[in-house]
């Protein structure tokens, strides 16, 4: 088992370097910015596919109901793994804070995906900033591009569903955009090994998830929401989410130190 885990480790470092390279030779060759996103959207949507499996994660979709239109998707934010299963079946634009840009390998990754940065530290966010980073959606999404938001704005242990924060629901009033609540679940063992929270690390964390003989989750879209409110529209999706969300054995709430809540 242990030589099974450590190959999948070595194949998923090989993936990661593999996407790593193509990025960075793309984002040279193509200096567009619109161009280079539709090309990191697609390559997220591969690579995020390859990894599934490469990890052996199963997952079972329900009421899919088309969120791939130009919107905003939310859901529950457990583990990186997220990304690797919503960016597989919804190409889309994540969001994402600064302090993981500075992250090391992951701020790379997540820059040449595309990700949208924005600043939640309290000391360096200037009256302005949280409107130059909407302004800068609203525009990608009238290039026809989705946004991904997790609005709990950090990773958790899985026993809950933290409150939403409001802030990028903006998009939807300002765009009269459906907001597309999509909720996950991991099932059986996966509950307690696939939260990424705390002190773990990205790299002991991966191991950890490779010694699994198969990680099994559900994805569930929910009936689209619109409104002319953003902190109605945070607490309905939330709530829907929430409704449909399976609590852990994980009975310890925490969050990654890393990934503090938006604001």
């Amino acid at each position: 088992m242990i030589f099974l885990a450590l190959l999948k480790f070595l194949v998923m470092g090989f993936l990661i370097s593999g996407f790593l390279l193509q990025q960075s030779i793309l984002r040279l060759l193509v200096s567009r910015e619109e161009r280079f996103l539709s090309f990191a959207k697609r390559s997220m949507v591969f690579y995020c596919q390859l990894a599934k499996k490469i990890l052996n994660i199963e997952v079972k979709f329900e009421n899919e109901s088309g969120v791939n239109r130009p919107g905003l998707i939310v859901a529950n934010h457990i583990s990186y793994v997220d990304v690797l299963i919503l960016g597989a079946s919804h190409p889309a634009l994540f969001i994402t804070s600064q302090e993981i840009r500075e992250t090391f390998l992951l701020g790379k990754i997540c820059e040449l995906a595309g990700c949208f940065f924005v600043e939640r530290r309290r000391d360096r966010i200037t009256p302005g900033t949280k409107a130059s980073e909407i302004a800068q959606m609203k525009k990608r999404i009238s290039e026809g591009h989705s946004v991904f938001l997790f609005p709990e704005g950090t990773s958790t242990a899985g026993s809950t569903v933290l409150p939403f924060k409001a802030t990028f629901f903006q998009l939807a009033v300002d765009g009269k955009l459906p907001v597309n609540p999509v909720v996950l679940n991991y099932l059986g063992e996966s509950q307690s090994l696939v939260p990424w929270y705390g002190t773990m690390t990205f790299s002991d964390h991966l191991f950890k998830l490779c010694t699994l003989n198969k990680i099994e989750a559900s994805v569930k879209e929910l009936p689209a929401i619109q409104g002319d409110n953003k902190f109605e529209l945070a607490e309905t999706s939330c709530q829907l989410i929430r409704k449909n969300y399976f609590s852990s054995s994980v009975s310890k709430e925490s969050v990654h130190p890393s990934l503090m809540p938006l604001i």
